[in-house]
């Protein structure tokens, strides 16, 4: 296999109520080859499935996104990597490496890769990477997360070297009085401390995927 690979396990989520999909504004989107090569960013393309793909994975209870994960840098070592965090009431209980592949100096200089994310009931599986190598496993539940809305990523956004942002979220949300109130973390944009503080302040519980873009000194 042509990289480094790195697989844990990961907690994630066991009953699914509400399913969104977020898209980021239109200025996030490539612009021109050049322009995203001198400031060192990939480009990480949503791939919507057909209707009928849809439909068949509704009656089974998944829910599956894929990413196409673009311009690659080919002159410098970096690492891609998924992380499992969890909040309750402000305060992280939990952050986990989920998968993530690595290119050093020994390895082919390729310009993209896919990522798959299959989310169900009682686990999460996933393939990072394609024909020449990929890493795939299943996450099994353990500590089950009883949220009631879910979001990800459904558009292309860049990312620069350096960088990470959230590509998926469920919430149990904020309850007031009767009714549960849900804000929705700013999904494939930089991560704003100060705004993201602030929902999972009072938050019941917050589940998110974040990805990690970083060179390999």
């Amino acid at each position: 296999m042509y990289k480094k690979l790195k697989l844990l396990l990961l907690t994630l989520i066991s009953i699914m109520m509400l399913v969104g999909c977020q898209q980021t504004q239109t200025e996030n989107k490539i612009e021109t080859k050049t322009d995203m090569q001198s400031k060192d960013r990939i480009n990480i393309s949503y791939e919507k499935l057909s209707e009928k793909e849809n439909s068949l994975l509704n009656v089974t209870g998944n829910n599956v996104v894929r990413y196409n994960i673009k311009n690659l840098p080919k002159d410098k070592k970096y690492k891609i990597e998924l992380f499992y965090e969890e909040y309750k009431k402000g305060e992280k209980i939990r952050e986990d490496s989920i998968t993530g592949i690595c290119n050093d100096d020994k390895s082919p200089k390729i310009e993209s890769e896919f990522l798959t994310l299959n989310y169900q009931e009682d686990k999460i599986r996933f393939v990072f990477g394609e024909n020449e190598g990929y890493a795939s496993g299943v996450y099994e539940i353990k500590d089950k997360f009883e949220y009631s809305a879910q979001t990800y990523l459904c558009n292309d956004i860049d990312l620069e070297l350096g960088k990470e942002t959230y590509i998926y979220q469920a919430s149990k949300g904020k309850i007031q009085g009767n009714q549960n109130y849900f804000d929705h973390i700013k999904l494939g944009e930089p991560i704003d401390k100060k705004s993201f503080d602030k929902i999972v302040k009072d938050s019941e519980g917050e589940v998110l995927v974040k990805l990690v873009y970083e060179e390999i000194k």
